[in-house]
């Protein structure tokens, strides 16, 4: 097994871990001991944490995450020295966690200050360690650095916003995705915008970028409002099933990616990984686990685990798709 092989299940084993670390770590319930006078044995009670103890407790679990990514980029930085691997294929196994880590910290920056002076060390361990990880990120692959910190950026805008406005930014922003989906797959937009500048193509980017993301951060919100608000019937069948939607058209996008991809002789199919949507799913659950409460944080390492699965498999049968075709034609 290649280097670049063994960080990659890395990178997954520890985002797997850190989403269940965060359903055990903040379950909604602290466990103390109390002793009575007239007896000696020890009681167990529950009591529900304030919104202040819960922030303290993320903002604890966000500073030994962020930490705990440096021993992992080290390793990355000692292969790609050592030219063992080049620094790119060591991403997928920084990334997910990384781009989880820094949406989450912006999202709630605020109930973080709330801490008061008390709490001042750990946020400013927090902030060193995402400097010091993005700071290695971007001397050594300032196009991976400011990537992943636009997208995490972009993903904590519109999750913020989501939870200010609720359905209307929802609706609005699928609507886009599946909008520009229709016109992506069809051709037609490329079609209306022939010839392409330079300056157009790097427009259309960012806008299927944006489009990528949306795809697998908005089921995430939708499944958060579904599981969190009081709502009638109608209202909870038209979030279902535009999550649905939206979900569906993220798995067919990582399946048309790799039919594009493998259409090039060139590239392997390492080369091709739905970057954008991998990364929306890890932020989507990371986010779940901070905002539901007590035995619904179980859905957040579900939806991320089961995203990354389906965008996977897609993936990989987009390639055997277009190889098998290929195969045949040559034959």
């Amino acid at each position: 097994m290649d280097p670049s092989t063994i960080l990659i299940l890395l990178g997954f084993l520890i985002l797997i871990l850190v989403t269940l670390a965060a359903v055990r770590y903040t379950s909604a319930g602290l466990i103390e001991i109390s002793s009575s006078s007239k007896t000696t044995r020890r009681a167990r009670t529950r009591h529900k944490p304030s919104d202040q103890e819960e922030n303290h407790r993320w903002l604890l679990f966000l500073l030994v995450t962020a930490i705990s990514l440096a021993p992992l980029q080290a390793v990355c930085m000692a292969l790609h020295l050592f030219e063992l691997i080049s620094y790119q294929d060591s991403i997928p196994a920084i990334a997910p966690t990384l781009a989880g880590v820094l949406t989450a910290t912006l999202v709630h920056w605020r109930n973080f200050q709330e801490l008061g002076v008390a709490r001042r060390k750990e946020r400013t361990g927090l902030l060193a360690a995402l400097l010091v990880v993005n700071g290695a990120n971007l001397a050594i692959y300032s196009n991976f650095a400011v990537t992943l910190l636009a997208l995490s950026a972009f993903l904590a805008l519109i999750w913020g916003l989501g939870l200010r406005f609720g359905d209307r930014l929802s609706g609005f922003a699928s609507l886009y995705v599946v909008a520009w989906f229709a016109l992506y797959t069809s051709g037609a937009l490329f079609s209306l915008l022939q010839p392409v500048s330079q300056t157009m193509s790097f427009v259309l980017y960012l806008l299927n970028t944006a489009a990528g993301a949306l795809s697998l951060l908005l089921p995430a919100f939708l499944l958060y409002k579904l599981l969190n608000d009081q709502q009638n019937q109608l209202v909870f069948a038209l979030r279902l099933v535009t999550a649905l939607l939206l979900l569906g058209i993220a798995v067919y996008w990582s399946y048309l990616g790799a039919v594009s991809t493998a259409a090039k002789p060139y590239l392997a199919a390492a080369e091709y990984y739905p970057f954008t949507q991998l990364l929306a799913a890890t932020v989507g659950g990371l986010l779940l686990a901070i905002q539901l409460k007590k035995r619904q944080r179980l859905y957040a390492p579900v939806f991320s685990i089961l995203a990354a699965l389906l965008l996977i498999m897609a993936s990989n049968l987009g390639w055997i798709d277009t190889t098998l075709a290929a195969l045949q034609n040559s034959i």
